[in-house]
């Protein structure tokens, strides 16, 4: 039982360092994709997706958006960036570290490679 403790311990450590080593990302809207989903479209989309985690997503941008806690049509673009992603392309939820560069970077060469896999 120690051991485990002692386990725990350490990666709970090691997730901590390195997440506080990382610093917190600059926000970067201007990266974010202009869509011109309106909301009902977007919800309408979010239905037809089997993971439960999309309404959610897209509900709490609607909600703080609705709230004034976070521009309207940012809100909105993230979450058409959501339906777009995972509900039409049927694409996995990304991990990467959002809003560093290295992520930016990162869907940038997806997107590269989707366009020229295409040709």
């Amino acid at each position: 039982m120690h051991q485990r403790t002692l386990v725990l311990r350490t990666v709970a450590a090691v997730a901590l360092t390195y997440y506080i080593s990382r610093g917190r990302p600059l926000l970067q809207p201007d990266k974010l994709p202009k869509s011109s989903y309106s909301w009902e479209k977007i919800v309408e989309t979010t239905w037809s997706d089997e993971d439960l985690h999309v309404p959610k997503a897209v509900r709490a941008l609607k909600v703080i958006a609705d709230n004034g806690e976070m521009d309207k049509e940012l809100a909105k673009n993230a979450a058409a960036l959501i339906v777009q992603r995972k509900v039409e392309k049927h694409e996995k939820w990304s991990f990467l570290g959002h809003g560093f560069d290295e992520a930016w970077d990162e869907l940038a060469k997806e997107d590269t490679k989707q366009v020229n896999d295409r040709r």
